[in-house]
């Protein structure tokens, strides 16, 4: 449940994490950092899409909790 998500250099954005069939389940305002340290502990497993916005852009990956 626990994990981090590190960066090459510093950013900030917004981290959210949604179901496959688009349900919002987290969303967390990220300072700048080079490492996100996130715990996950209370959703049930599955897979889900941590999408991190920087600006007008967006970064996601498919991820499964065990």
């Amino acid at each position: 449940g626990k994990f981090s998500l590190k960066f090459e250099e510093p950013v900030a954005g917004k981290i959210s994490i949604t179901t496959l069939d688009g349900k919002s389940i987290f969303v967390e305002d990220m300072k700048e950092t080079s490492e996100q340290r996130m715990d996950l502990s209370e959703i049930p497993s599955g897979v889900y899409i941590i999408t991190l916005t920087k600006g007008t852009k967006n970064y996601s990956k498919r991820i499964i909790k065990n």
